[in-house]
């Protein structure tokens, strides 16, 4: 008998001292180097700065010689005209032309199966907005939308909606911190119908996906100069997935590719980082190669695109009063 209360006060510590080593664990995971706290980088400072007519600028991408601003509230674009980084500080506003794509939407997926008429409202505001990722090749354009998973494939005038693209990020990520708004935040066109997804966190990751049963490119698999996107499948899954683990602090806001590196932009720690993932499509951690500490006056950092000469712009998600296209460069006396 005595034998016996010994044997279970033995396991009920066993079982206590395994539960403290866990907690322990998480604590060190939580607390652990994340890049955060990082102080080796390369400041920058800013050149010049402009007013676009986007509320809530959410994507920023080349376009030819001119670029497009992606909105986070409304179907609607800003395609610069006449655009040139040496005349930012002489001009207040961007120039260019804003473009809607409402109609279009609610023309291919218009209707409600609700006989309330404010529910229905408030699904066609929510259908028409969250949008957070652009691409394009030229001559045709890929809108991430972030609550529904969805990308939504445009022809170049953005007349016609060819499809929209399921992306099913539940057969790679099952996390309960997960949320419809903790997803897709920027976008690449890769070969083969794949995409290069910028997860936002929870965590932060690059994610390819891919038609089911393809295998992974990797890097090498990004469009690159005059290379077109090819539409393969509705539903694309992850293929391959690289991060800096679940304890990563810092956010990633958008994507970028230039000069075959890809840079991401986070808004959390308020940077740029050029980061290098796996040729061969094979999923790991993420490697940082550089980081580009951003000026304070680049308020909430959304969209980013990197120049031929190594300078950078960056959307500011911010309203139409304030300036939110910055050109910035790195500090010459830091």
């Amino acid at each position: 008998m005595i034998h016996r209360n010994q044997d279970k006060r033995r396991k009920a510590l066993w079982k206590q001292l395994t539960v403290l080593t866990a907690l322990i664990i998480v604590c060190a995971l939580s607390f652990s180097d994340d890049g955060k706290t990082q102080t080796s980088g390369l400041k920058t400072e800013i050149i010049a700065s402009q007013k676009t007519p986007i509320a809530e600028g959410s994507a920023l991408i080349p376009y030819g010689k001119e670029f497009l601003i992606l909105g986070d509230r409304k179907p609607e674009v800003f395609l610069t005209e006449g655009f040139s980084t040496t005349q930012m500080k002489a001009q207040k506003n961007t120039p260019g032309n804003l473009i809607s794509f409402g109609a279009q939407l609610i023309n291919e997926f218009g209707g409600c199966i609700y006989s309330d008429g404010k529910k229905c409202k408030a699904l066609m505001k929510l259908g028409l907005s969250d949008w957070e990722g652009a691409a394009s090749d030229g001559e045709q354009f890929l809108f991430l939308q972030e609550y529904s998973n969805t990308i939504l494939h445009l022809n170049e005038s953005f007349e016609k909606v060819h499809q929209k693209i399921y992306l099913d990020f539940r057969s790679l990520i099952n996390n309960e911190n997960n949320n419809d708004n903790l997803m897709g935040e920027g976008i690449l066109m890769m070969k083969n119908g794949h995409v290069l997804i910028a997860k936002e966190k929870s965590p932060a990751a690059i994610i390819e996906f891919g038609p089911s049963g393809d295998q992974p490119l990797g890097k090498n698999g990004i469009l690159s100069g005059h290379e077109k996107w090819n539409f393969k499948s509705n539903t694309l899954v992850p293929l391959a997935a690289w991060s800096l683990g679940k304890h990563s602090k810092c956010d990633i806001s958008d994507i970028t590719f230039s000069n075959d590196t890809i840079f991401i932009l986070s808004e959390t720690c308020h940077r740029i980082q050029e980061i290098a993932i796996d040729s061969k499509g094979k999923s790991q951690n993420y490697d940082i190669k550089n980081t580009y500490f951003l000026p304070k006056k680049v308020k909430h950092p959304e969209g980013l695109t990197r120049l031929d000469d190594g300078s950078f712009l960056v959307l500011s998600d911010t309203k139409k009063k304030k300036k939110s296209l910055f050109h910035i460069k790195v500090k010459t006396n830091p």
